[in-house]
């Protein structure tokens, strides 16, 4: 929080020399574990920086070391087997454990993703254990969240799963796969959205998972031999989060986000330029809608990089990276809408859309290199 509040910087160079010069070292010299600091490395992996050079990233880092903890002290031992209550007081203590793991189980998910690597926890099949977890005596009223959130990556798990295990004809078949699970998930889970603190972005959450699997599909398909209907529903799904991000997620609100918020919100931006590339092959793919849209998440970017004046936030870097993708003035103001897309980064590139995710991570970890953005969209 003091990273962000305006006349905290003091504040929180100061946390942030004690937190490397003092607390991690002791953790991994001295070999210290306890719930509260898997606790902690998961938030400053969450919440880490972006550095010039995507090599200098300790996201990965902090997050792995986070897991050695819980797993050293077996924090998600009693989520698989379940043990006899020993009183109130035993119950919230496991809970408050297996709440952390689980935690771990969903960010990890994710940056994996966002880094291009391979899950380390994914397959551990959380799921089915912690199905009704939160109905258990002593639940939080957020922990029916997490579940959802579980349910919702075992989704994007299980289809990618799926797709490696079709033959490529059966295409049409993996994508209203998809779209069954997806829509059944948001029947079960939208609904309590508006009383539910972070179900309150489940829009942005089942869209976001949506992109990822119809991009799967592209990405392993010749693009002409792409079929119009899946670039449909990608068009669709693209246009529902880019339309909604800026309605649920306030200037004020999106500059107290963890990372990934900036990394989903980037990628969904690339992908709606990457189609809007495609317009003149795909009729129904509208250039100026997409353009309005992307503007929109790109100056709420900016808002929220303006609420600060600390120059390494997530908001500022990834609203400068978002900035430099869309080619628009720092006005933003713009006599007419354009008629042809405005972007320049190359559609027949290698990058395909199962790439731009970790496109969009690296890319803002350098949004502070001039040189290495210009080369990147040709950028004056």
């Amino acid at each position: 929080m003091a990273r962000v509040e305006p006349g905290l910087e003091r504040v929180s160079k100061g946390l942030d020399s004690h937190v490397n010069h003092v607390l991690l070292p002791a953790i991994l010299l001295q070999d210290l574990r306890s719930v509260e600091i898997a606790q902690s490395l998961m938030m400053l992996a969450a919440f880490q920086c972006p550095n010039k050079d995507i090599r200098e990233d300790r996201s990965w880092t902090l997050l792995v070391h986070a897991i050695r903890v819980a797993s050293e002290l077996n924090l998600q031992g009693s989520l698989f087997v379940k043990c006899t209550e020993q009183g109130e007081a035993e119950c919230r203590r496991r809970r408050n454990a297996e709440r952390t793991w689980i935690n771990l189980w969903l960010h990890e998910f994710s940056l994996a993703q966002h880094t291009g690597r391979r899950s380390l926890l994914a397959d551990q099949g959380l799921f089915p254990a912690c199905r009704e977890w939160y109905l258990e005596p002593h639940a939080c009223h957020s922990d029916l969240v997490l579940v959802a959130m579980v349910e919702l990556r075992t989704i994007v798990l299980q289809n990618r799963q799926l797709y490696k295990q079709l033959p490529k004809e059966s295409t049409s078949y993996y994508v209203e796969h998809c779209k069954s699970d997806l829509k059944a998930w948001s029947r079960a889970w939208v609904s309590a959205s508006k009383s539910m603190p972070r179900l309150e972005l489940a829009t942005l959450y089942v869209n976001h998972a949506l992109i990822q699997l119809l991009g799967l599909a592209l990405h392993n398909t010749p693009g002409a031999e792409w079929n119009p209907d899946i670039i449909l529903d990608l068009y669709q799904a693209c246009l529902n989060y880019l339309e909604a991000f800026p309605n649920l997620l306030a200037p004020a609100k999106l500059v107290y986000c963890y990372n990934s918020m900036f990394v989903a919100a980037t990628y969904e931006a690339a992908v709606a330029i990457r189609l809007a590339n495609l317009a003149a092959k795909f009729g129904f793919i509208d250039v100026a809608t997409i353009c309005s849209l992307c503007g929109r998440v790109s100056s709420c970017l900016d808002q929220a990089a303006a609420t600060t004046t600390t120059i390494d936030t997530a908001a500022r870097s990834y609203a400068r990276f978002l900035t430099c993708i869309l080619q628009l003035p720092p006005s933003r103001q713009q006599s007419s809408q354009p008629e042809v897309p405005p972007f320049t980064f190359d559609t027949e590139s290698s990058l395909g859309f199962e790439s731009l995710e970790m496109f969009a991570w690296a890319g803002a970890l350098s949004a502070q290199q001039d040189d290495l953005l210009a080369e990147l969209f040709r950028w004056q």
